[in-house]
């Protein structure tokens, strides 16, 4: 902060559908267009956080993971559509957010596993709770949660309750797009 002004940065959380047979099954019962949630931190989504597979052909080995477009699911699947909502934050949320990441960035990967057992339980409404294994939804809400009213606890979130919050959606359309465009900007603004 300088003075009483206040220096205002950007959440990002990102709705993803990426059309791979697991999230088609995962549609089967959520009948949701938008199966899975990451949120980053700045709006060239370089580094989108979530909980998701570690080896792109093999959805069972999952857990934390930093999402982009050059790598993984998403490399493979470029026509993957999303949904992109931008949400002011102050200084001091940011550094919130900073301070709830930090163990998943430093600890080993494989003590933070995807609970592929909450896919279930949150459709039945079944409480549960850990703090080393989510589903992408939960994961996003326990992050944000302090900033985001979720209207739940954050084990019951599931990536269709973002739609029905009061965010600004800034894109809606392929996340390469996205991506490519404002990496294109960056690059012109630069030179």
């Amino acid at each position: 902060m300088i003075g009483d002004e206040v220096i205002l940065k950007n959440l990002y959380v990102i709705l993803i559908n990426s059309e791979t047979y697991f999230t088609k099954v995962i549609r089967l019962f959520t009948k949701n267009k938008y199966n899975h949630v990451v949120f980053a931190l700045d709006n060239n989504c370089d580094k989108m956080y979530t909980f998701a597979r570690w080896i792109t052909w093999f959805p069972l080995f999952a857990g934390f993971e930093i999402e982009n477009i050059n790598r993984g699911v998403l490399k493979k699947k470029p026509k993957a559509s999303c949904q992109i909502y931008e949400i002011e934050i102050s200084e001091e949320e940011h550094f919130l957010l900073q301070s709830r990441l930090t163990p998943f960035l430093t600890k080993p990967r494989r003590k933070f596993w995807y609970n592929f057992a909450a896919l279930l339980l949150i459709q039945l409404k079944l409480p549960y709770y850990s703090d080393t294994s989510f589903v992408c939804s939960t994961f996003v809400a326990y992050i944000v949660g302090d900033i985001i009213n979720m209207n739940k606890h954050f084990i019951h979130v599931t990536p269709n309750d973002y739609l029905k919050l009061d965010m600004p959606m800034i894109y809606e359309g392929e996340l390469k797009k996205y991506v490519n465009n404002n990496n294109e900007l960056k690059i012109a603004s630069l030179v």
